[in-house]
């Protein structure tokens, strides 16, 4: 195993000590969690963007799919239209997919009479909201809504819905929405796109009806690293003590873990890929957006999920998108993380469904939401919440946020997918951040139109001049510069562009050298270097070794040493 200049990296031996008789759930097993057997992300597992997503997305793609299956398998390899909406299933599947659209519509028809009486209620807005009380408006409504929403004006006269998530989510026509883990071992890289096509159960896959908080899928999680007994695991599964289907799943052989813990000085920066980075010191931890590959190798996938720490001081997670906030990966840390930090929802906002809940529903305890400019003490520094502007279409989403990290004396801040369209942002926030030992910045610079991700949720059409004006976008070369030239930092790395492999099922990206993203991500660290800083773009894992300045004021240059 080769790390930074190809050092060796030692093992940690207490990972290799076999119990007798014990299994442990393969590196190469996928543990996916299911919303009406899609891909749970934030909006099929908050329940009214859940319902309009499975209304206004997932059954006309399924019934488009049933109707004219060639078109969804031609267009599906075409990588022009990669991440299009087009379901990615052989036309061998139209049968399962019949039966799916006839399931969802038994088990989920209150998700689906949820989303028919929200837009029917916008469409009322839109005829009585013309500045007149809506107080009428309560009396009439259907009974998925009644105590669970709130009508208002904004200050400009228009009137809007709030939500009340916490209500709905106790609500039945949150719980039918069926919940199932499929335990799976397909690569993924092989694994469809999460946004347009559902899972298909293969015959070699279990599927398993378990709540994400539940004691039974904690088990299956914990036997990545800690042997079970296959009978006793299986029975608490609900499959009755019959070892049969678990089985492929499972080796004798304990996993590889490479130094997961840190005790030494400074501060231990291992990248996961994307943007996943884990600080280490002697006394705590910080993982930032966790999102890494289970499988290792030898080029990209360096440091895995067996490389973290038994025990994590905090996760932080910088803003809902699939990517960063991954449900999947998340419930894999359970039990392991003391606290949790999320930002701080719009409350009550369609578009903007609160984190901490979704997080809670995993089944984390210490959950926090962050406000602007929160500062968290952690042992031997602090966490603050840092303004997260753009990437998110212009829509009024304020559950997002960065983090500055100052651990040790140094301090790192991660500004994630930020798009600097105002630099004078920066200029006011320089006296909360000060100078920057490493920066680590997102430039996918040219995402997709405001639609791919929330078009369910809008009640009209939005027309397509505005949709391809409103962007999910980072930062380009110059915006990225700005904010180098405001802050001042020692060392600049371009992360979270989604080059990694085991994220392709989640992002639908494929660059090539004359990729926008690329061509302004190769000026940035041009520029940077022209003007005598370190930079790179991150592809795959690194580690680094940050020496603790003098004094807590001075800047640091990182120094990679041999392990």
């Amino acid at each position: 195993m080769k790390g930074e200049r190809g050092m060796t990296l030692p093992f940690d031996g207490k990972s290799h000590e076999a119990v007798a008789g014990g299994m442990y759930l393969r590196p190469d097993a996928n543990i996916e969690l299911l919303s009406c057997r899609w891909h749970a992300w934030q909006h099929t597992m908050s329940p009214v963007q859940h319902a309009l997503n499975l209304a206004f997305r997932q059954m006309p793609l399924l019934e488009s799919f049933v109707a004219n299956p060639a078109v969804h398998v031609a267009s599906s390899a075409d990588p022009a239209l990669l991440g299009g909406p087009f379901v990615d299933l052989p036309a061998s599947k139209v049968a399962e997919v019949v039966a799916l659209i006839a399931a969802t519509k038994e088990r989920g028809a209150n998700l689906l009479e949820l989303a028919k009486s929200i837009r029917e209620l916008y469409a009322l807005l839109a005829s009585k909201g013309k500045g007149y009380s809506l107080d009428a408006i309560y009396e009439s409504l259907p009974e998925a809504l009644k105590g669970v929403i709130e009508l208002a004006y904004d200050v400009q006269h228009a009137p809007i819905v709030k939500i009340r998530e916490e209500l709905l989510r106790d609500d039945a026509y949150f719980k039918c929405a069926f919940r199932e883990v499929a335990l799976t071992r397909t690569p993924d890289v092989q694994r469809n796109f999460f946004i347009n096509t559902p899972k298909m159960p293969e015959p070699e896959d279990v599927l398993l009806p378990l709540a994400f908080d539940s004691d039974a899928l904690l088990s299956l999680v914990e036997s990545r690293l800690h042997p079970v007994d296959l009978a006793a695991l299986s029975r608490e599964l609900g499959l009755g003590g019959e070892t049969r289907q678990l089985q492929p799943f499972f080796t004798a052989e304990p996993p590889l873990r490479v130094e997961p813990e840190y005790k030494g000085k400074g501060v231990r920066a291992r990248y996961f890929g994307h943007a996943c980075v884990l600080l280490q010191s002697a006394s705590t931890s910080v993982l930032i957006d966790p999102r890494f590959a289970f499988e290792r190798d030898d080029t990209l996938a360096k440091f895995t999920y067996y490389d973290l720490p038994d025990k994590i001081g905090y996760a932080f997670v910088s803003h809902a998108h699939q990517d960063h906030f991954c449900p999947e990966t998340m419930a894999q840390l359970r039990g392991r993380v003391g606290r949790f930090l999320v930002p701080r929802n719009n409350r009550g906002s369609i578009c903007d469904p609160s984190m901490k809940l979704t997080v809670e529903e995993l089944g984390f305890e210490h959950v926090e939401a962050m406000d602007d400019l929160q500062r968290i003490d952690i042992p031997g520094g602090y966490i603050v919440s840092i303004p997260f502007p753009g990437e998110h279409g212009g829509l009024e989403i304020l559950s997002k946020h960065c983090a500055l990290v100052v651990l040790e004396g140094l301090r790192f801040l991660f500004l994630v997918d930020s798009d600097a369209v105002d630099p004078a942002l920066y200029k006011r926030l320089k006296k909360h951040i000060g100078h920057i030992d490493a920066l680590f910045i997102g430039m996918e610079c040219h995402g997709a139109p405001v639609t791919w991700l929330y078009g369910p949720l809008f009640p009209k059409t939005v027309l397509r001049r505005d949709d391809e004006s409103r962007r999910g976008n980072g930062s380009n070369c110059d915006r990225a510069w700005s904010v180098v030239e405001e802050l001042g930092c020692d060392n600049i790395y371009v992360y979270a562009m989604g080059m990694e492999p085991w994220n392709n099922h989640l992002l639908g990206l494929e660059y090539s050298s004359d990729s926008v993203q690329i061509m302004e991500s190769n000026a940035f660290v041009d520029r940077c270097r022209a003007a005598g800083l370190s930079a790179e773009r991150f592809k795959g894992c690194r580690e680094f070794l940050f020496e603790a300045p003098a004094a807590a004021s001075a800047p640091a240059e990182p120094v990679l040493e041999e392990a």
